[in-house]
C-alpha cells in the first residue's frame, strides 16, 4: 500500500463494496461521506446467501495507525466501519458518525 496518504473531503455515493480501503500505515481518513454502500453479496442474483463478509463504508485492515477522524455513512448493507478496533497509541479516532447501517 501507500503510507502517509491523506484521503478527505470526498462523497462517494451507491459504491458496490467498501467505499474507503486501506492497508496503509499513516493514513489520515478525514470528513469523507459515504452514502449507500452496497454489499458484493446482495449485488448479484440471485443473492448470495452464504456470503458472510462484512463490506463497510469505511474499512481498514493490516494496519495499526490509520487516523479515522469527522467521517459520516450513511447507509450501508453491511457495517458503517469495518476495523481491527483502536489501539492506545498509534490510532486516531473521533467524531465518526454511521446511520442505517447493518
Amino acid at each position: 500500500g501507500s503510507h502517509n496518504v491523506e484521503v478527505s473531503g470526498n462523497v462517494l455515493y451507491h459504491t458496490r463494496g467498501s467505499g474507503i480501503i486501506t492497508n496503509s500505515e499513516n493514513t489520515k481518513i478525514e470528513d469523507n461521506v459515504v452514502i449507500y454502500m452496497r454489499s458484493y453479496g446482495n449485488w448479484e442474483t440471485p443473492v448470495e446467501q452464504d456470503n458472510y463478509y462484512m463490506d463497510a463504508c469505511f474499512e481498514t485492515y493490516e494496519t495499526s495507525t490509520a487516523s479515522l477522524k469527522d467521517n459520516r455513512c450513511g447507509g450501508s448493507e453491511r457495517a458503517g466501519f469495518s476495523t481491527q478496533g483502536e489501539e492506545s497509541t498509534g490510532n486516531y479516532w473521533e467524531n465518526n458518525v454511521a446511520h442505517s447501517c447493518l
